[in-house]
């Protein structure tokens, strides 16, 4: 948005500063790693990358860009059990004669990282004085691989 849209708005709606806060940012990132933190659910080790050449391939580090740690959106339903947030019964139990394994999106993956501002579920309700600061926490989309077999 525009600086002096966003001052005009500050002059008519004191709450636009606290609305500011909530805006999320986004940046191209590439997988460096994964650690498994439950079934079917992985953290992702992410370096933000930059595009230097048109078309297919012509990613690199951004130098002096952000590292940080991220969440699949794909995976944040998932419990091992069922239907799973890519749309797979991975343990047989909606469908029978499945064997499924989940795979983590693999390294070397572009994913468009989101920044995600949040306010933990005991902060005080909006507005606060002072101002509370949100927590921030980094998820992406990427439809998980599966690995294994059906028999029907």
């Amino acid at each position: 948005m525009f600086p002096w849209v966003l001052d005009k708005l500050r002059q008519v709606d004191p709450f636009i500063a606290q609305l500011e806060r909530i805006e999320s940012s986004i940046f191209p990132g590439k997988i460096t790693g994964t650690t498994g933190v439950a079934t079917n659910q992985w953290t992702y080790n992410i370096t933000e990358q930059r595009k230097t050449a048109q078309g297919y391939g012509g990613w690199s580090d951004l130098n002096g860009g952000r590292v940080v740690v991220a969440r699949n959106t794909i995976e944040n339903m998932n419990t091992g059990s069922g239907i799973e947030g890519n749309g797979v019964d991975h343990d047989g139990s909606a469908f029978t004669s499945t064997n499924f394994q989940m795979m983590p999106a693999p390294a070397g993956v572009i994913v468009f990282v989101h920044q995600i501002n949040f306010t933990p579920s005991d902060a005080p309700p909006l507005p606060t004085d002072p101002p509370l600061s949100p927590e921030s926490e980094y998820w992406f989309e990427y439809e998980n691989a599966d690995d294994g077999t059906c028999s029907e």
